[in-house]
């Protein structure tokens, strides 16, 4: 399960460049596209699977900036719902142009630096980076004699109608 600010989003702009697709009067159809018509939500993940041959859920999860953290609860709940005895969760992004644009028009960018836990902070710094955790039912670890780091004993998922961005 890995969350994502936006997914697929870079690969659907190059298509539409591509096309030419956004004139309203361009006529284009799927199959004229190998960038389209190969698009699918679930390619981060399904990739991951692939690399690692790893079975069950394969969720792309495109919720910004908390994709991470969904990752993370929806991957804990599988373990404990007994719907899998191992997860692999996590956050991925890469920073492409038309992200990056999103934030600098937005006037949400910091001209000072990263001080995400200050509360006289200036704004954001848009980057890229990923990171991946095995998420695990405890007595599954203990019988493959896995090292454990840590325990998930609850968590919270909330929304801000308020305002997108939280700044």
């Amino acid at each position: 399960i890995i969350g994502t600010t936006y997914g697929t989003q870079d690969l659907m702009l190059r298509a539409i460049k591509e096309l030419d697709m956004d004139k309203e009067e361009a006529e284009w159809s799927i199959g004229e596209s190998p960038l389209l018509s190969n698009l699918r939500t679930s390619d981060m993940t399904a990739s991951v699977a692939k690399a690692f041959d790893l079975g069950g859920p394969n969720i792309n999860l495109p919720l910004a900036c908390s994709a991470g953290n969904y990752a993370v609860s929806i991957g804990h709940q599988l373990i404990q719902q007994s719907k899998a005895k191992a997860v692999v969760v996590g956050g991925a992004d890469a920073i492409t142009f038309h992200g990056y644009n999103i934030f600098y028009r937005s006037a949400i960018m910091s001209h000072e630096g990263c001080y995400p836990f200050d509360k006289s902070r200036s704004g954001m710094i848009v980057g890229e980076g990923g990171g991946m955790l095995l998420l695990e039912d405890y007595d599954h670890a203990k019988a493959r004699g896995a090292e454990i780091y840590g325990e998930i004993t609850g968590f919270g998922i909330n929304g801000d109608a308020y305002d997108q961005i939280g700044l």
